[in-house]
């Protein structure tokens, strides 16, 4: 694992929501679901990751999908998942 200086990425990212909050959040390979659990004012948060370990509790408004992103978005029309 490569560190790099500055602050953490979750605290970057949860100072990036508060100051723009996302209408629309998608997330590539979840883990743990850290990330996608600051995406709670978001009307639509999305996580694709075939084996998500989610650990804590995601926003009412969070979709996760169990497979990769080629099936999620193979199989998906992107608007229609978001909502149009």
């Amino acid at each position: 694992m490569i560190a790099l200086a500055g602050e953490p990425y979750l605290d970057l990212l949860a100072r990036l929501h508060e100051q723009f909050p996302p209408r629309t959040y998608l997330e590539i390979g979840i883990g743990s679901g850290a990330s996608l659990a600051l995406a709670g004012r978001a009307s639509i948060a999305i996580g694709i990751d075939p084996q998500p370990q989610i650990d804590r509790p995601l926003p009412a408004a969070a979709r996760v999908f169990r497979e990769t992103s080629d099936e999620f978005f193979a199989r998906r029309q992107f608007a229609a998942t978001l909502g149009g």
